[in-house]
């Protein structure tokens, strides 16, 4: 990739997760078992950028990037639906630190194994994800919270 377009696919790629991250609400909707579907499916996205390698690949990686984001809105929203004490603070801020640590994560699996090892890993982190998820289905209204 020329070097004078490396600040376009950083922007493009940024859109897009901002554009996955607005699409949270509707993504709320879906069952857990979607979510899921849609965490895989951008681990998928991230293996084939790596595989594939070419300047074009960093659109992939901006679909990814948006599956991610709309996954992560909607496992804290529903975190935080799940929690109906006055510890809310605290629990969301220890999640937030999690994610930070998996973060670092992230950075040294890029590290030490590349985007494939990246990729895995968000396949690795799906069973987490699902037991976070099942917290609360869209159809069950969250505890002390009146249905529409």
């Amino acid at each position: 990739m020329p070097t004078t377009a490396v600040p376009v696919a950083v922007l493009v790629i940024a859109l897009a997760g901002a554009a996955g991250a607005a699409l949270g609400g509707r993504a709320d909707r879906l069952p857990g078992r979607a979510l899921l579907g849609l965490l895989v499916a951008a681990a998928g996205c991230l293996a084939v950028a790596a595989v594939w390698a070419r300047p074009a690949a960093l659109g992939v990686v901006a679909v990814f990037y948006a599956l991610y984001l709309a996954v992560l809105v909607v496992a804290e929203a529903r975190l935080q639906d799940g929690i109906a004490s006055t510890h809310r603070a605290t629990i969301t801020s220890v999640a937030g630190l999690g994610i930070e640590v998996a973060s670092l994560l992230v950075f040294a699996a890029w590290a030490l194994g590349g985007p494939v090892a990246v990729a895995l890993l968000v396949l690795a982190v799906v069973p987490v994800v699902r037991a976070g998820l099942r917290t609360r289905e869209p159809s069950a209204p969250a505890a002390g919270r009146p249905k529409e």
